[in-house]
C-alpha cells in the first residue's frame, strides 16, 4: 500500500513539474514573439520616417535645382544679349554695367548709382556655385538623418562632424564648409523673400 502511494506521489510530482516546464516554455515563446513583433514594428516605422525625410529632401533639392536652372537660363540669356550687342557694335562694358546696375537695384535696392562695380562684385560673390549647392545638399541630407533626440551639445558635435566629413571630400575645412552653408542658405532665403514680394 505504501508503495502505491509513493508511486502515485512521484507521478503527481512529475506531472506538476512537467506542467510548470511547459507553461514556462510557452511563456518564453510568447515573449520572444512579442519582442520580434515590436522590433518589426519599430523597423517599419523607421523606414517610413526615412522615406518621409528623403522625400522632403528630394523636394527641396528639386526646388533648388529648378531655381538653379532658371538662374542659369537667365545668365545664358544675358550672355546671348551681350553677344548680340557685341555683334551690333555696342560697347559691351557699358551694357554690362547697366545690366549690373539693374540686378543690384532689384536684389539690393542700391541707392547710389556710382556703386555699380562694388555691388556687382558682392552680388556675384553671393551666388553659390554648383559645388556650393552640392555641399549644401549633402550637408542637409546628413543633418536630417540625425536622430531627433540629441542634446544641444550632441547636435553641435554631430554638425561639426558632418561638416568635417563633407569637407574632406572637397578638400575644405569645417569653417569653410560652414561659410558655404551660410552662403547658400542666405541666397536661398533672399530668393524666397523676392518671390514672396
Amino acid at each position: 500500500m505504501k508503495k502505491s502511494y509513493i508511486i502515485f506521489a512521484l507521478l503527481l510530482v512529475v506531472l506538476v513539474v512537467g506542467y510548470l516546464l511547459v507553461r514556462n516554455y510557452i511563456g518564453v515563446q510568447a515573449q520572444e514573439a512579442q519582442l520580434r513583433d515590436t522590433k518589426q514594428m519599430i523597423a517599419s516605422e523607421l523606414d517610413k520616417f526615412k522615406v518621409t525625410v528623403d522625400s522632403h529632401i528630394d523636394e527641396s533639392e528639386q526646388a533648388l535645382l529648378m531655381k538653379l536652372d532658371s538662374l542659369t537660363d537667365t545668365q545664358n540669356e544675358s550672355a546671348d544679349l551681350m553677344a548680340g550687342l557685341d555683334s551690333l557694335g555696342v560697347d559691351s562694358t557699358y551694357a554690362d554695367s547697366t545690366r549690373v546696375d539693374s540686378v543690384s537695384a532689384n536684389e539690393e535696392t542700391a541707392t547710389a548709382a556710382g556703386d555699380s562695380l562694388a555691388s556687382s562684385d558682392s552680388t556675384e560673390s553671393r551666388v553659390p556655385s554648383e559645388q556650393d549647392n552640392e555641399i549644401y545638399i549633402r550637408y542637409l541630407k546628413k543633418r536630417w538623418a540625425l536622430p531627433s533626440d540629441l542634446t544641444k551639445y550632441e547636435l553641435a558635435v554631430a554638425k561639426q562632424e558632418i561638416m568635417t566629413e563633407v569637407g574632406k571630400d572637397y578638400g575644405l575645412n569645417a569653417d569653410e564648409i560652414l561659410s558655404i552653408i551660410d552662403k547658400v542658405y542666405l541666397y536661398r532665403k533672399s530668393l524666397k523673400n523676392e518671390n514672396s514680394e
